[in-house]
């Protein structure tokens, strides 16, 4: 009989956290014995029906030439199918192990023990590497730089206030127009909040080729550093027969906000 695993108390502790075993519970593999192998069942769970619940309402969007929802919703549709991978990808490594352990293959065990660890650990946050950030997709260049506002912010309350500059130039061979933002922020405790807008600072700017749009914009955080990253949705315009200015295509593009960093001042960061 095989010897059981045995986990050093620090990987234990992942266990006994209510969203890991929650991320357990959704991807636990039901072996059963099948002759003289072992049998792997994923059972269907409610996110698959929630796909197909999005994709009706996607489809609905389109029909309806609801283009901004339709972008919400396909967005939506990719963040469940990256979900849905990682649960798939955890069984699988759930099932390697109980065949490692099964062989008394100790040494592959314990590296798939480990690998599952990783892939159940949550995430740890990184500092950006600049406090600016420059892309360039689909024909439109993005700008960002960040700095700290040392008068808004009030350390003492664990509130540091940070400004940021972005500036997004059409590059393009066509006009378009800004439409809809996507914003996710960041705090060194990976508490992450994340934004969409239909407008950006109440605008939706027109840009014909080479023109450029500028604006700043502040958020608090409760640590002194984080980052920001997200992207822009801009429509493609043509003119029709009667003069009106409509979308050329039934998605937008996309234009990404590259990450940027979020830091205050060394000196108040010494004080943490």
């Amino acid at each position: 009989m095989a010897s059981p695993l045995r986990f050093h108390p620090s990987q234990t502790q992942l266990f006994r956290s209510p969203s890991i075993r929650r991320q357990v519970n959704r991807v636990n593999v039901a072996a059963t014995s099948a002759g003289a192998g072992v049998r792997q069942e994923v059972p269907k769970t409610k996110p698959i029906v929630g796909l197909r619940e999005l994709q009706a309402s996607l489809a609905f969007a389109i029909k309806t030439e609801d283009f901004a929802a339709a972008a919400r919703l396909r967005d939506a549709i990719q963040a469940l199918d990256q979900s849905r991978k990682k649960a798939f990808q955890v069984a699988a490594v759930k099932q390697q192990l109980q065949e490692a352990a099964a062989a008394e293959d100790y040494q592959e065990a314990a590296q798939l023990r480990d690998h599952l660890l990783d892939l159940l650990a949550p995430p740890q946050f990184e500092p950006a590497p600049s406090l600016s950030s420059e892309t360039f997709t689909n024909g439109v260049r993005i700008r960002a730089q960040s700095y700290y506002d040392a008068v808004s912010s009030s350390p003492g309350t664990r509130k540091y206030v940070f400004g940021y500059v972005i500036r997004i130039t059409n590059e393009g061979p066509s006009t378009v127009q800004l439409r809809n933002g996507y914003w996710r922020i960041v705090d060194a405790g990976m508490n992450a909040k994340e934004v969409r807008g239909l407008k950006v600072v109440g605008e939706q700017p027109v840009l014909r080729p080479g023109q450029s749009f500028e604006y700043r914009c502040a958020c608090p955080l409760r640590t002194p550093i984080g980052s920001m990253e997200g992207y822009y949705e801009l429509w493609t315009l043509q003119e029709a027969s009667t003069g009106r200015v409509l979308p050329a295509s039934m998605f937008p593009l996309k234009a990404v906000l590259g990450r940027f960093g979020l830091q205050a001042d060394a000196e108040v960061q010494s004080k943490e």
